[in-house]
Order: structure tokens, then C-alpha cells, then sequence
């Protein structure tokens, strides 16, 4: 719906777009070619190419000459007689260098793991093709063809459709339509499909090298927030979950991770406890810290029992694909899967994380200048308080940053747990 040849940033959108495709439409109009009044020269028999994305078509009728190229006006001073005869009219039509840019680009795209083996399928439609005429669609044909190939899957001249009318406009839609159909049907199961950052990627080498030297060049906006079912889904979730967890958000999403962590550290400091000399203070905090282990332990076991998370389920079956816990242990990895899932996790964390740090940036510049306020200040004048309530919040503060910053990292550490859990429960 729109071009910008000259636009480095354009060229290199569009070679992005056909390397990673698999089947491509192309609509052709007379906007596309030039037109030009041919009977001056010797007259032809058949249509014919004369050069690269040029053709002679004879045989046009008068009307159609007309209406398609009008003659040239000739100069009044000096006149000459018309030679040429209703059989001799003839059309040249060539392919604006424009298009045959983008034919070129169609025919050499090919990227190696992503989009059709063979290079993208091409399906062109032909607009206004009554106006055209056959032997003009014809001329078009061939000069499409001689760019394209073996891609080119089907040529389609299309009616001109504002004139028709609930099923007579789908019917004349039917041929590209099943041509489009079936070309889905034939294509290979390895047909590669690129994430985000591999199209990022794709994009910045082909940038890189249509871009002139000295212009500035237009990268990949890596901000961009994709859009998907998959992850309306994992949004939708993760908005649930983070309104049931309130403050402790990774303790509610890995609770055996989390509870395999505790368990860690308390057991930690029961060995402390043990190695230091047998008081009945001692004797009392390892009988404490014992109940606490064992109610963890406990707390641990019954989140196996009450099945994984929504989240970690989520992970499992539309990021590994796999319909239980025990088939990710060997389950093919898919990185395009867990790269879309990554995109999707940052979009959803950055901007719940800005403000935390923000607000963290400000009250560490607030604490510094109470702080260099105070070493001018004598001992009676000095006032700690206000010091200890931000170093306070600023804990408090860590410690949302910590529950919010949640990574692919985290997934695979729950999994693992679960996984661990369920060979101890065996």
C-alpha cells in the first residue's frame, strides 16, 4: 500500500519480509509498467521479449492502443504521412525499475533454515485486466516470468471488483484463492518460522549493507511489543497470577524452587548451630529451626500434590510442548519457542519495573545528600532517623525489585525442582 525506493530502511523492510516468507502475493497493476505506442517499428508476429522486463505485444486493436499509450504528439514543422496499418499496431511494455527491484529481490531471497527451502513461492495478481486485454495480460505474463522463474507458483488476472457484487465478487477471487490454498497445502514441514530477534537481526545485516556509507542508518526498533495469541494468553496469566501473589510473587509462582531455596538455607544454619557449644539457648533455636525445616519440607511435598502452577504448565505444554512434566526431560528444545516466550516475559516486566527503579534511583540521591548534609553538622544536630527510614524502604524496595525481575531462568529452576521432587515422591 505504499513504497519508498529510494529509502534504504524501506528496501531493506521489504528483503526482510520476502527472505523469511514462504509464499508471497504480488499484485501487478498498469501503475507497474510503461506503456509505449510501438507501430513505428517493424511489426511482429507473436508477442515477444526484447529485453529484461520488456515486451512487444502485437496485433492491439486501435482502441486499445489508444486508450493504453496515446500516440505521441509529432512536431508541426515537421510533418509525416502514417504509416502504419490496424494488423501493425503494436505495444512495448516494460516493468518500472521500481518493480523489477522488487522482482529481482523476490527471485534472489533465500536465507538458509527460515522460510521455503527453494526461496519464496511468488503468486501474482493481475489488476484491471479487462482494461488490459488477453494478449497485454499475456506480455505481462511473460515478462514476470522471465524474472521470476521457478518461483513464480501462478499469474492471476483479477476483474476489476467495484463493480461486482456479494457471490459474483467472490467468484472471481476463487482461482487466486485455491492457487493460494493449495501452494499452503504443498509446502514443506521444514519451513522454518523466525522469532522476533531473528527478523531483528535479518533486518539490520540487510540495513547494513543497502544503507549508504555515509547516510545515518535505521535499525530494528528492539523495544517493540509483538503481538500474538500465544502472548495474549501468557499476559493474560501473568496479570492473574500477579494480582494473587500481591507482594510475594516468586514464592506464588515457584513454590518448590522457593521452597527448595528456604530449606537450603535453614539447613545452613542448623549446621551453625550444631557446631557451636551445647547451650540451652542453642538447644532451643535448633529444636525451632527443626520445626521450621519440617513444616517447609511439608509445604514443599504438598505443592506436588497440588499439581504445577498455571504459569509453569503454560511453560510446559506451549513453550516445550509437551503434554506432562515427565516428557520435558527429554523433549526436542525449540530456541524460536523460548525466545517468543522471553520477548513477551520482558514486555510484560519492563514497565512494571521502571517505576521500581526509578523510585529506587531517587531515594539512594536522597539518602547521599542527607547524608553529606550531616558530616557538617555536630554530633547533637545530627539526625539518623531520617537516614534509617530510607535505607528501610530501600530494602523493602530491593526486595520488590527482586520478587518483580522474573526470567526464562526462573521457569527452568521450578521445572527442575518439580522434576526432582517427583523422582524423591517415586
Amino acid at each position: 500500500h505504499g513504497a519508498a525506493y529510494g529509502d534504504a530502511g524501506w528496501l531493506a523492510l521489504m528483503a526482510t519480509l520476502l527472505a523469511t516468507s514462504s509464499v508471497v502475493v504480488l499484485h501487478l497493476s498498469l501503475e507497474d509498467c510503461l506503456i509505449q505506442n510501438d507501430s513505428d517499428h517493424q511489426p511482429l508476429q507473436q508477442t515477444t521479449v526484447v529485453g529484461p522486463g520488456s515486451v512487444v505485444v502485437p496485433g492491439c486493436s486501435t482502441n486499445l492502443v489508444n486508450a493504453l499509450a496515446p500516440p505521441r504528439p509529432k512536431p508541426s514543422t515537421a510533418p509525416k504521412k502514417a504509416t502504419a496499418t490496424p494488423s501493425g499496431n503494436q505495444l512495448r511494455l516494460s516493468i518500472r525499475p521500481e518493480m523489477l527491484a522488487i522482482l529481482r529481490m523476490v527471485a534472489d531471497a533465500r536465507i538458509l533454515g527460515i522460510g521455503h527451502p527453494e526461496g519464496p513461492r511468488v503468486l501474482v495478481a493481475l489488476r484491471d485486466a479487462p482494461v488490459m486485454g488477453a494478449k497485454v495480460s499475456e506480455g505481462l505474463r511473460l515478462c514476470v516470468e522471465g524474472f521470476l522463474g521457478s518461483s513464480l507458483a501462478a499469474f492471476c488476472p483479477i476483474d476489476d471488483l467495484r463493480e461486482l457484487q456479494g457471490p459474483y465478487r467472490q467468484q472471481a477471487l476463487r482461482n487466486i484463492r485455491d492457487v493460494f490454498a493449495k501452494e499452503l497445502s504443498n509446502l514443506p514441514k521444514n519451513c522454518g518460522f523466525p522469532s522476533i530477534d531473528s527478523l531483528q537481526q535479518i533486518y539490520d545485516r540487510f540495513s547494513q549493507r543497502l544503507a549508504p556509507y555515509e547516510d545515518p542508518q535505521l535499525h530494528a526498533n528492539y523495544q517493540l511489543s509483538p503481538q500474538s495469541a500465544f502472548g495474549t494468553r501468557l499476559l493474560a496469566l501473568l496479570d492473574s497470577e500477579a494480582t494473587r501473589a500481591g507482594s510475594n510473587m516468586k514464592a506464588h509462582l515457584f513454590p518448590v524452587s522457593e521452597a527448595a531455596t528456604t530449606i537450603a538455607k535453614l539447613r545452613q544454619e542448623e549446621r551453625e548451630l550444631l557446631e557451636q557449644t551445647g547451650s540451652a539457648q542453642t538447644d532451643a533455636s535448633i529444636a525451632k529451626l527443626a520445626t521450621t525445616l519440617h513444616e517447609t519440607e511439608q509445604k514443599r511435598r504438598n505443592c506436588l500434590r497440588e499439581g504445577p502452577t498455571p504459569l509453569l504448565s503454560f511453560f510446559v505444554s506451549d513453550v516445550l510442548k509437551c503434554s506432562t512434566l515427565p516428557e520435558a526431560r527429554a523433549s526436542p528444545l525449540e530456541h524460536a519457542s523460548v525466545s517468543r516466550f522471553a520477548s513477551f516475559l520482558s514486555a510484560w516486566r519492563t514497565p512494571k519495573l521502571a517505576p521500581l527503579v526509578n523510585k529506587r534511583r531517587s531515594l539512594h540521591d536522597e539518602r547521599l545528600r542527607l547524608m553529606q548534609e550531616q558530616l557538617h553538622l555536630p554530633v547533637q544536630q545530627k539526625n539518623g532517623k531520617e537516614v534509617e527510614r530510607i535505607t528501610k524502604e530501600l530494602e523493602e524496595l530491593e526486595e520488590g525489585i527482586e520478587q518483580m525481575s522474573l526470567t526464562v531462568d526462573d521457569f527452568w529452576e521450578e521445572l527442575a525442582a518439580v522434576i526432582e521432587l517427583q523422582s524423591e515422591m517415586e
